[in-house]
């Protein structure tokens, strides 16, 4: 299919424009297959879902080349990507994004398992899993405030795993070798097995993944943003860097998970299992662009050789078991994850903007940030059948604590600047030290829930759901800090408490066998938190209090179809969205951070997918999202102003896609495809006067074809075949900004590659 050609299918979403153009039509008898989705934590076929609901089944993602949501959220309608690298990223769907708060605005769920980050300084990104051997991912658009709870205001993503087989043996493995503009070689292996141990009683599933990526951006050293108003001035930024350094942002990681089933009956199933991840990068994947400016070469320029080595592990267990009563099915899922991260972020120059001394000296700010979670949930689903009554009730309890830990250590800096007028204006006459700002503390959430979602049936077409969730919300915070910067030690702690229900009403008619169309109403929550409490004797001008949570309600409407024998598929949503005390982040004169309930937003759009089969040999999908979430009143404190687009949303999003399959001689078969996605400009604030903080709208195309006999495959595949450089997100520091500079995080460039895999 040309380009044109898939701009067109793109903008437009029909299927039918994109079958005239390469001359064929759908045709009955070869329907598009089903997809089992468990987003009302039942399996259900995806078209049978009164939900908003996008998957991706293992072959599907297989055939993607996708390797981790990541690479997969821009092809979703409706949901926003804000990636700062692997293990860095965050996501919001239907708009409801915010940079501030301690916790997302979206759920994020592996199985049974809710990853729930405790959030702030950066720690509002989620776990960022590996997918290969996954049977599904599953993207919930709308509030799923019932069955998920707090943290899915905007929609929920599950990862699903692919569980033991306890009747075969089963094996595969699959080497990855590409090569990245820019960059270098790149290699992976991945490799999974699964063992009956006793027959049809207990199996072990185990799949192992390596993965090393080279860099594709480069440092110069030497070099340093102009700041021509510094006063003491420091030196002009030389034109030569005094040494490049090539491809810094190289990434490695290594995942191992370990699944045990165990059925002693055929109605009883015990599953626990062990996921185990290091993912490290050698600098964030982000370039320099200077005020003023709307472009930047894959650069970093920095005026030393300092580390911002990025490291993220975590280990996730989770004890699952079940029990099949026959018309009802009892669950009880228990989990507990521990995740390290290390952030480094040079603040060389950071540190001499915000205090100028007319000289850099290297610093590094390396934050450690320590999350352990308990979740336990408990539930009963049951289908009386005779009487049209289905549905779930059950209960939730999650413990999390967050602690931080970072010690700003500028070495030499005591020594250098003891007797300088910055220093005497900022702290004094006297000694100074090398501490510029320490800090350990811990944020604790806890959360208990109850609740149920029940289905009626009125008729054998119409059918009433009615779901209602109680939740308590509770958080606590200690915070100890030092160092010059914060002017001696200090200790902040606050606790909050929040308690409410979250409601929803659906009505759903299942108008043929191929055509349900279904309305519904329901509220979303996030949890609140709190401040730090003692910013006045900081120099802040105020102390803040605890921010309360933000809430909305959700009003949709939308349909599911089936048409030609299942040949064609196409569904559709509208909503209108009403956020109300929108958690906003604001950074202070002082240089801290807060979260404020800003006011109010208002969301409305649509989301449209549809996927075809055209002939036997072709199918094609498109897909397309539409988002205006704008401020609903100003919010002076932030810079907004009524009418605003949201910060981080774009108003356009979409995909498209092609697979042609073809039978080659021998027995041999085969099949070439194209995947194309569209992201809209977006603002990461509302001063929106700066180029250089513009996140442009860009394009990407991937492209792979395949060669397969029995259980082997080689597929080839050209990554980002146009090799668009996307401005994904800008950086925002934990401590010091440099403002004469935007650091822009940005995808990988073009890569070309072989896979070999073999399946037994």
């Amino acid at each position: 299919m040309s380009a044109s050609w898939s701009r067109v299918c793109l903008a437009g979403g029909l299927l039918a424009t994109c079958a005239v153009a390469s001359g064929q039509e759908p045709s009955r008898g070869s329907s598009l297959e089903d997809i089992v989705v468990t987003a009302q934590k039942r399996a259900e076929n995806l078209q049978e879902v009164p939900l908003s609901v996008v998957a991706f089944s293992n072959a599907t993602l297989a055939e993607q080349g996708v390797q981790d949501f990541s690479s997969l959220a821009a092809r979703v309608p409706g949901v926003t990507l804000n990636a700062t690298g692997p293990g860095r990223s965050s996501y919001s769907v239907r708009g409801i994004a915010s940079t501030g708060g301690n916790a997302p605005t979206t759920g994020f769920y592996v199985d049974e398992t809710p990853i729930l980050p405790s959030g702030g300084d950066g720690a509002n990104a989620g776990i960022d899993p590996d997918l290969f051997d996954l049977a599904r991912v599953e993207v919930l658009r709308g509030p799923q405030g019932t069955l998920y709870g707090a943290s899915s205001m905007g929609g929920t993503i599950k990862l699903v795993t692919n569980q033991p087989n306890l009747r075969a043996v089963e094996a595969a493995v699959r080497a990855d070798g590409s090569s990245t503009d820019h960059g270098a070689g790149n290699g992976r292996l991945d490799a999974m097995l699964n063992v009956p141990l006793v027959d049809e009683k207990v199996a072990l599933r185990l799949v192992a993944t390596y993965k090393h990526y080279s860099g594709f951006i480069d440092r110069e050293i030497g070099v340093w943003a102009p700041n021509p108003g510094a006063s003491p001035p420091y030196p002009v930024s030389p034109a030569t860097p005094s040494e490049v350094q090539r491809r810094v942002n190289s990434d490695e990681r290594y995942s191992l998970r370990t699944t045990l089933k165990i059925a002693p009956t055929e109605q009883l199933t015990i599953t626990p299992s062990v996921w185990v991840q290091n993912l490290s990068e050698g600098a964030p994947p982000d370039f320099d662009i200077a005020s003023g400016d709307s472009s930047g070469s894959l650069v970093q320029r920095r005026p030393f050789n300092v580390s911002e080595h990025y490291t993220d592990r975590f280990v996730l267990g989770n004890l699952t078991a079940t029990y099949d009563f026959g018309v009802a099915t009892l669950l009880s899922t228990t989990s507990y994850m521990r995740r390290q991260e290390t952030t480094p972020d040079d603040q060389t120059e950071g540190l001499e903007i915000a205090f100028p001394q007319g000289q850099f000296l290297p610093s590094v700010y390396a934050p450690i940030v320590t999350t352990r979670e308990l979740t336990e949930e408990i539930r009963l689903s049951f289908d009386a059948k005779d009487r049209g009554l289905s549905g779930t009730v059950g209960g939730y309890f999650n413990n999390s604590n967050r602690h931080y830990y970072v010690d700003y250590v500028v070495p030499g800096y005591s020594d250098h600047f003891h007797d300088t007028p910055t220093s005497v204006a900022a702290w004094g006459p006297g000694p100074l030290n090398d501490v510029n700002y320490s800090q350990h503390g811990d944020y604790a959430p806890k959360q208990y829930a109850l609740f149920t979602e029940l289905d009626y049936r009125l008729t054998k077409q119409l059918k009433v759901t009615g779901g209602l969730r109680w939740y308590e919300l509770m958080y606590t915070s200690e915070r100890y800090e030092d160092g010059l910067s914060n002017g001696g030690p200090s200790l902040s702690v606050g606790t909050a408490k929040n308690s409410g229900f979250n409601p929803k009403v659906e009505l759903s008619y299942q108008a043929t066998p191929d055509h349900l169309f279904y309305t519904s109403a329901s509220r979303g929550v996030r949890p609140g938190g709190v401040n730090t409490s003692n910013l006045a004797e900081k120099g802040c001008g105020q102390d803040y209090g605890p921010y309360g949570p933000d809430s909305l309600w959700n009003y949709e409407l939308g349909g599911k179809t089936r048409w030609l024998d299942g040949a064609l598929t196409a569904n559709a949503a509208v909503y209108y969205i009403r956020w109300n005390d929108v958690q906003q982040g604001r950074t202070l004169p002082c240089s801290y951070q807060i979260t404020e309930n800003a006011g109010k937003a208002v969301v409305h759009g649509a989301e449209f997918e549809a996927e075809a089969k055209v002939g036997e040999h072709l199918t094609l999908g498109a897909g397309l999202g539409y988002t205006q979430a704008e401020l609903a009143v100003d919010a002076p404190q932030l810079g907004g102003v009524a009418g605003q687009q949201l910060e981080n949303v774009p108003k356009w999003n979409g995909s498209a896609s092609a697979k042609y399959t073809f039978a080659l001689p021998s027995g041999y078969g085969g099949f070439a495809r194209a995947d194309g996605q569209y992201v809209g400009a977006s603002y990461p604030d509302y001063a929106r006067t700066d180029p250089a903080t513009v996140q442009r709208a860009y394009g990407i195309l991937d492209l792979r074809a395949g060669v397969l006999k029995g259980p082997l495959e080689w597929n080839v595949y050209l990554a980002n075949a146009t090799n668009t450089q996307a401005y994904l997100s800008k950086f925002i520091s934990d401590n010091y900004d440099a403002p004469s500079r935007t650091r822009m995080f940005t995808n990988r460039p073009r890569t070309a590659g072989l896979s070999v895999s073999y399946r037994y």
